[in-house]
């Protein structure tokens, strides 16, 4: 399933560490986690394990076995370039590896990406760049 050169141990520590295994996983099962570990620069919005469990069950069984809007919901997690915090706060908008736009806002030194609060600095994943955020971002947003 993955290929020898992938940093999978690196990257369920990273993903224990800041307590981000859902994302990841479910990033696993969508089937892109490893064509974009061939991505030069990929930036990822990553909602903690507490914004999984805050999500409505109904919505969350369906995306699970509905492989089109799992990866929906991930795509819009995913930026396809390498973004720093001032690159983020310098936008209106991020496009995401879906193609859709997402409003960035900073208040009071808050960032938001649509609803969600970026809670993390910019952190070096194996993979590149994650943002932990205190929310899913929706494939509408």
């Amino acid at each position: 399933m993955f290929p020898a050169n992938f940093p999978r141990e690196e990257l369920r520590r990273f993903a224990s560490e800041h307590e981000l295994n859902t994302f990841f996983l479910t990033l696993i099962r969508s089937g892109y986690l490893i064509p974009l570990s061939n991505e030069p620069s990929v930036t990822f919005f990553a909602p903690n394990d507490q914004a999984f469990k805050r999500m409505d069950q109904a919505y969350r069984s369906r995306i699970w076995h509905d492989p089109e809007a799992l990866t929906d919901l991930m795509l819009a997690h995913i930026a396809l370039e390498e973004l720093s915090l001032d690159d983020l706060q310098g936008k209106d908008m991020i496009w995401t590896a879906e193609g859709k736009a997402i409003q960035v806002t900073v208040i009071e030194g808050t960032t938001f990406l649509g609803t969600s609060i970026i809670i993390s600095p910019a952190l070096e994943s194996p993979l590149g760049v994650v943002y932990i955020l205190n929310s899913l971002l929706s494939p509408e947003d």
